[in-house]
């Protein structure tokens, strides 16, 4: 996902625990090394799918949490919001209206295991609303 000015793109790798962010240059492509934005190395949340808001904060889905979480551009906690599925995959804005939605998986649940809401795809009110997504050329 990518800041509002364009100047940065963000891309989890979950299995390390981390989002990262690279500078991008005027034509998009990355033009710096990767850097960490968000260290979840100390805690048990796992970064999946994400999105960045009009005013340029991280919304992550959290496998196995059961959550999103908002960062700020410098990394920091902002907020959380439970979902009901612990297989939090991936959210999108609803554009300016205020609505964000998430989708869950049912990988790695054990069949006795799996809820009515795993596998589910959740809305919820927030304060932040969506950016366009920004064009990316092949």
């Amino acid at each position: 996902c990518f800041a509002p000015d364009g100047q940065t793109a963000y891309f989890t790798d979950t299995p390390l625990r981390q989002i990262l962010a690279v500078d991008l240059d005027a034509d998009g492509w990355p033009c710096s090394a990767a850097r960490v934005a968000v260290d979840l190395t100390a805690t048990a949340e796992n970064p999946d799918g994400a999105v960045v808001d009009a005013q340029g904060n991280i919304w992550n889905a959290q496998w196995g949490a059961a959550r999103l979480a908002c960062y700020s551009p410098q990394g920091a906690l902002l907020e959380t919001l439970d979902i009901g599925a612990a297989q939090a995959t991936c959210p999108a804005f609803a554009g300016a209206s205020g609505r964000i939605f998430c989708t869950s998986a049912t990988e790695g649940i054990a069949p006795a295991e799996l809820t009515a809401y795993d596998g589910q795809t959740f809305a919820a009110e927030v304060a932040a609303v969506g950016q366009l997504e920004h064009q990316v050329i092949l």
